[in-house]
């Protein structure tokens, strides 16, 4: 799959060793570059959610339309795919899902 990152913020995080160790810790450092790692070796978002890869699942309300990966509990990868303009979400096949934005390193649940 083709990944982008969503700003030149956190591109400039992910491509520095140091500087993703020290925003993230070891663990999730190792895990971003992993699930990118997983995420540019798949065919499509299909493949990650169907075997559930870095336990790739979809959002809902506020995040509805993006996908989260897990990292070191609680912390998830958000990512949204990349779709043509004007399309009908509730008719896209995961396996059609070719590109996708790395949005942030995010806890998004409940405090």
């Amino acid at each position: 799959m083709k990944v982008t990152i969503g700003s030149k913020k956190l591109e400039k995080i992910i491509n520095n060793e140091k500087k993703l160790i020290k925003k993230y810790g070891v663990e999730n450092a190792r895990l971003i570059i992993k699930r990118l790692d997983q995420l540019k070796a798949a065919d499509s978002l299909g493949i990650m959610v169907k075997f559930r890869i870095g336990r790739c699942h979809s959002l809902s309300s506020n995040f509805k339309g993006k996908f989260a990966l897990d990292l070191d509990h609680p912390d998830r990868l958000i990512i949204e795919p990349v779709f043509e303009d004007n399309i009908d979400l509730s008719q896209i096949n995961y396996f059609d899902i070719k590109e996708i934005v790395v949005l942030e390193v995010k806890d998004y649940h409940g405090k």
